[in-house]
């Protein structure tokens, strides 16, 4: 059998700012809001902070440098 996994078929967000809470007078701390819309037609909505949104952006661009740099070794050259 041959598994399939949906792909990310389109992804938004937007930065929302909390002012104030109920506990506390002011906040002010950041939440990226991010909708995920799958190949399947699924939808994911998902809030990330601040500092995990850093994060991840950051891991993603390390993942992209370490592809590149992979794909530069001649040994995963294709001869035609």
């Amino acid at each position: 059998t041959d598994l399939k996994y949906p792909t990310i078929k389109d992804l938004r967000w937007r930065v929302d700012v909390s002012i104030s809470t109920s506990a506390m007078a002011r906040t002010m701390s950041p939440l990226v809001l991010m909708e995920m819309t799958l190949s399947d037609g699924r939808v994911w909505t998902f809030e990330v902070p601040q500092d995990r949104f850093h994060e991840l952006r950051f891991n993603v661009a390390k993942v992209l440098q370490e592809v590149e740099q992979l794909d530069k070794l001649p040994i995963l050259k294709i001869k035609t």
